[in-house]
Formats: C-alpha cells, structure tokens, sequence
C-alpha cells in the first residue's frame, strides 16, 4: 500500500513537473516570437526611414518630417578646422602667385624676341639685294602692328615704338655696311628695371636685362 502510494505520488511529481516544462517551452517560444516580431517591426521601421530619406521627407508615427530633420544632426566644420584651411590656402596662394606673375613675364618676352628675329629676316633680305645692311625700318619692309606693343625698338639711327616710362634709349644697337645690332626696350610689369634684349647679324639673341628675373 505503502509502495503503491509512492508511485502514485512519484507520477504526480513527475505530471507536475512535465506540466511546468511545458508551459516553460511555451513560454519561451512566445518570447522567442516575440523577439523576432519586435525586430521585424524595427528593421521595417528603419527601411521606411531609409527610403523616405532618399525621397525627401519621413513618415514616423503618422508625422511628416523633412529632410533637415537629418540635416540637424549633422557637424559642421570647427572654427579651428576652418582656420587650417586657410592657412593652407593662404600658403598655396603665396607660392603660386609670384610663379604665375613670372610665367606670365615670361610669355610677354615672347614679343620682343619674334620681331626682333623678323627685322633680323628683313635685314638678311635687304643684304641679299643691296650687298649691305641698312638702319631704315621702311626700307627693310619692318614694321609692328596694334596697340599693345611692349617694346621699344633700335636700329643705328632708326627707332620704331614708344619708349617705355622708366626706360632710357640703348647704346647697343649700331648698322654698318657688314653686321648690325638690333635693339628691343621694353617694360613688362612696371618696375624701375626695363627688359632690354638684341640681336645681332649672325642672330645670336640676347636678353641684356632680364626684367624677369628682377
């Protein structure tokens, strides 16, 4: 009887005990549920965000939120961040600068060593016809053309241009009857230091002053 009521009391225990496993199972399943559905509602959520950005405006709880909603949230730039660029723009502009200043001297040399190699074609064809040169721009067919020209030019007795402000009439240039000398003056960014360049009957072409480099 003894023996009988122990089991009888054992299959309870154990009734009871499967009945509490059950409903832990259970349990755990819904909260397992639970937990999948609570991270599909937030990744739908997040994925309406994320298009409703792209488009322009949120939709977030029934309310309509715009773009600088997003925008709010976003840093800017520091004050010190921005000071460094400038700086640094600063530095660039400093070295840049007098380069292009130079570079733009340079092309403006260009002027006078053409027309000083074109009046050096000119005096070779007029010694090919008259056996000697000639200090006449008229004469040689030289001439310059617009309103821009920088240089002055000389041969012997003969000038064609202005004279630059600042400048003073060459020396260099002279024309005899075998060899001549040809002369260029010229100002080209308004300092005190004039650009004198020449050439010669053999056209050797010589920057006398360099106004570029000073």
């Amino acid at each position: 009887m003894v023996l009988l009521f122990c089991e009888y009391i054992g299959c309870v225990r154990i009734l009871e005990v499967s009945v509490r496993l059950f409903f832990f199972v259970e349990t755990i399943g819904e909260n397992l549920s639970l937990t999948s559905r609570i991270h599909q509602v937030y990744d739908d959520r997040v994925m309406k965000l994320r298009q409703s950005y792209l488009g322009g405006k949120t939709f977030l709880g029934g309310q309509c939120m715009h773009k600088r909603f997003f925008l709010h949230h976003q840093k800017g730039f520091s004050l010190t961040e921005l000071m460094i660029v400038v700086a640094i723009i600063g530095i660039l502009a400093t070295i840049a600068i007098p380069n292009f200043l130079r570079y733009q001297a340079k092309a403006k040399q260009t002027e006078a060593k053409s027309n000083l190699v074109a009046l050096h074609t000119s005096e070779i064809a007029y010694f090919a016809e008259n056996n000697g040169f000639i200090d006449d721009f008229n004469a040689i067919g030289f001439g310059i053309s617009g309103a821009s020209q920088r240089y002055y030019y000389e041969l012997g007795g003969a000038s064609l241009g202005t004279l630059p402000p600042g400048c003073t009439a060459s020396t260099l240039d002279v024309v005899s009857a075998t060899g001549f000398t040809a002369v260029a003056i010229g100002n080209i960014d308004g300092d005190a230091t004039c650009d004198v360049w020449t050439i010669d009957d053999q056209k050797v072409l010589t920057n006398v002053t360099n106004d570029v480099s000073q």
